[in-house]
C-alpha cells in the first residue's frame, strides 16, 4: 500500500494544517484540539520499522529469530541471530538508504526466510 502522493503527511493532517494556518492568521485563539491529527502520516506503515537504520526482528515460522537492518544504502538479514550465533541469509542495495518502507522489508523477508515469520512483539 504504497501511497503515490508526494506529501507525507494524510489529506487530513495537511486540512488541519491549513485550518491552523488560517487560525493563526486571523489572530483567533488556538486550542489544543486544532492540532489533533497535524502530524497523521499519509501511509502509516511507510516508516512501521523505524528509519534511519529500518530495523525488524522476529522469528520464522519455525521459530527461527531473524533480524532484518536497512542503512547506509544496503540491507541485511541475519537468520539466526541470536546472543551467539549470527548468519547473515541475504543482503542487497537500499535506495531509500534506512527509510525502507515496511512492505518492502515484508517482501524481502518473505522471499529469503519464506512465509508465515511473526515480528518480535513491540516492532
Amino acid at each position: 500500500m504504497t501511497d503515490s502522493s508526494r506529501n507525507y503527511y494524510s489529506d487530513h493532517a495537511l486540512a488541519v494544517q491549513a485550518e491552523y494556518d488560517r487560525k493563526v492568521a486571523a489572530g483567533e485563539p488556538i486550542k489544543v484540539s486544532d492540532i489533533r491529527g497535524i502530524a497523521e502520516a499519509r501511509d502509516p506503515r511507510r516508516h512501521a520499522y523505524g528509519s534511519y537504520p529500518t530495523q525488524l526482528s522476529g522469528h520464522t515460522f519455525d521459530g527461527v529469530p531473524f533480524y532484518f537492518r536497512a542503512r547506509h544504502g544496503e540491507w541485511e538479514l541475519w537468520a539466526p541471530y541470536t546472543r551467539t550465533e549470527e548468519v547473515l541469509v541475504a543482503s542487497g542495495d537500499d535506495d531509500t538508504y534506512g527509510t525502507m518502507h515496511a512492505d518492502a522489508v515484508d517482501a524481502i523477508v518473505t522471499r529469503e526466510l519464506g512465509a508465515g515469520w511473526t515480528p518480535k512483539a513491540g516492532a
